[in-house]
């Protein structure tokens, strides 16, 4: 039997707000970092107001993978269309 090579990517995400005590802190900074099997890829941070209005393919995923649907607070997993942008990010990643 063939033995089939794993492949780990991960996307931590964290929001950094102000004032944690308050109940509506508004969120300041977002950080973004992007480990491959355990080692970092990718990382940065921007405020709030950038990084909503952002168009880049790590934002894209993360979007796709959990959005908000009908304006509630439950996630839901989007798939449509997601396949191809899947391929379009493995191919910018490990194709030269």
């Amino acid at each position: 039997m063939e033995k089939k090579e794993t492949i780990k990517i991960e996307i931590l995400i964290t929001y950094e707000m102000e004032d944690l005590q308050k109940l509506f802190t508004p969120v300041e900074f977002v950080e973004r970092i992007v480990l491959f099997d355990g080692e970092e890829l990718y990382r940065d941070r921007s405020k709030w107001h950038i990084y909503k209005n952002l168009d880049d393919p790590l934002k894209n995923i993360t979007d796709g993978l959990f959005h908000k649907s009908n304006g509630s607070n439950n996630h839901t997993a989007k798939r449509n269309n997601k396949i191809g942008f899947f391929k379009m990010f493995w191919r910018k990643l490990f194709c030269k």
